[in-house]
């Protein structure tokens, strides 16, 4: 491919691939905002935290449909089969100027969904660990009022039957 029409077909391509990552990155930064707020138990700051990532999700959305049609173009232009249609191909049929700009928008995508992957299993682990404290939290103020109660290890006490009850459900 040489510079001129072809290249101009693929910066729309490279536009959205570019505002595709930093809405990665916006989504980033408010997971890590997520475990901190989570931490520090501020549920308002959650909430809202929560509602701008189903925004940035609904972005996401909406740009995998804008490239789809992008990459449906540019495969149907150069006569290109869809079904093995890839960056890294891509990068190897425009000029070296274009395959590297290709090839740090992939690795760069690459990166942030790694870093975001991990981020979220961390805050899912943390969300977890939270609610199993509230359960046993829960576990604990019902059997306060039993005779002779015993917590054990599991997180359970014996004789909860003579127990009064001031939660009646499970997390």
């Amino acid at each position: 491919m040489q510079d001129g029409p072809s290249e101009l077909r693929i910066s729309p391509l490279l536009n959205l691939l570019s505002e595709q990552l930093g809405v990665y990155h916006q989504l980033l930064q408010l997971t890590l905002g997520e475990r901190q707020a989570v931490a520090t138990s501020k549920l308002d700051l959650i909430n809202e935290i929560n509602s701008e990532k189903t925004f940035l999700i609904q972005t996401l959305r909406e740009i995998e449909v804008d490239l789809k049609m992008i990459t449906s173009g540019i495969t149907s232009h150069y006569k290109l089969d869809s079904s093995c249609f890839s960056l890294t191909y891509l990068a190897s049929l425009v000029t070296q100027k274009t395959a590297d700009k290709i090839s740090q928008l992939q690795t760069d995508l690459l990166t942030v969904l790694e870093r975001l992957k991990i981020e979220n299993e961390i805050n899912e682990n943390l969300m977890m660990h939270c609610i199993s404290l509230m359960d046993n939290s829960i576990n604990l103020l019902n059997t306060v009022t039993c005779q002779n109660n015993t917590y054990i290890n599991s997180g359970q006490f014996v004789n909860t039957q003579d127990s009064g009850v001031f939660f009646n459900s499970k997390i």
